[in-house]
């Protein structure tokens, strides 16, 4: 929701001539773990629109801060938003009572582990390919 913002940052201070003999790279986290990798950590996957606070943020905050995660809040939904679709008000089958946009009760530490083994390996990868160009 804010590459654009940051695409149009970068584009100014290229046009400024700010970006001179600098290396940049933009992107989220999640731009880097695949739809498989997804699959294999949790078992499904309804694509990245579903996960705000769904089963990636959670298992990722049970592995880096979980003192923080409401275990008893976590919830399950029936409830899958359509991709790239935005409609005001929002459909009431579109979303949980609690905003969640995926199923969140199986998710543990060790999913977050796996998934920040997957993240840090990817980024990693990707800094070295870069810096060599």
């Amino acid at each position: 929701e804010n590459y654009s913002f940051l695409i149009e940052a970068i584009e100014k201070l290229r046009e400024e001539n700010k970006l001179e003999g600098k290396k940049l790279c933009s992107l989220s986290w999640w731009d880097v773990v695949n739809w498989e990798e997804m699959i294999g950590i949790f078992g499904e996957f309804f694509g990245w629109h579903t996960e705000h606070a769904g089963q990636a943020e959670t298992a990722l905050m049970m592995y880096y801060h979980s003192e923080k995660v409401l275990l008893n809040e976590r919830v399950d939904t029936d409830h899958i938003h359509p991709e790239n679709i935005y409609s005001y008000p929002i459909p009431e089958d579109w979303s949980s009572e609690n905003g969640n946009l995926c199923n969140t009760t199986h998710v543990t530490y060790q999913m977050g582990e796996q998934l920040a083994k997957v993240i840090e390996a990817r980024l990693n990868e990707l800094v070295e390919k870069l810096m060599k160009e």
